[in-house]
């Protein structure tokens, strides 16, 4: 954990449980670590306690709303789709569609799908 921001009692106790939840329905959050949750949280608010205690309590509430607050603490750092991008250009082609453990490539020079 980032010793720049302490964590409360409140805060330990939230990411613990989602930690707990997390492994116990695997699929429910797209995060599965009590740092990755403070992650998104501290991304979403701040670092003001009460603020992530609230994001850490509506992840709770509403697990599907996780997968959009992890999307965009991740777009925030730069981990997001342009460096998806980026990296398929660099492979040669360009990325179009698909699943992202198989993209569909198309290469500049021959206009042919791979």
């Amino acid at each position: 954990m980032n010793p720049d921001f302490p964590i409360s009692c409140r805060q330990a106790e939230l990411l613990a449980k989602l930690e707990a939840r997390a492994r116990e329905c695997p699929g429910l959050y797209p995060l599965t670590t009590a740092e990755d949750f403070r992650r998104v949280a501290v991304d979403h608010a701040g670092a003001g306690d009460e603020e992530v205690c609230r994001v850490l309590e509506g992840m709770w509430r509403r697990p599907d709303e996780a997968v959009q607050l992890n999307a965009q603490s991740l777009i925030g750092r730069g981990h997001g789709l342009a460096d998806r991008k980026g990296e398929e250009e660099r492979r040669g082609g360009v990325f179009i569609m698909g699943d992202p453990s198989r993209p569909i490539l198309r290469h500049a020079r021959a206009g042919t799908a791979v």
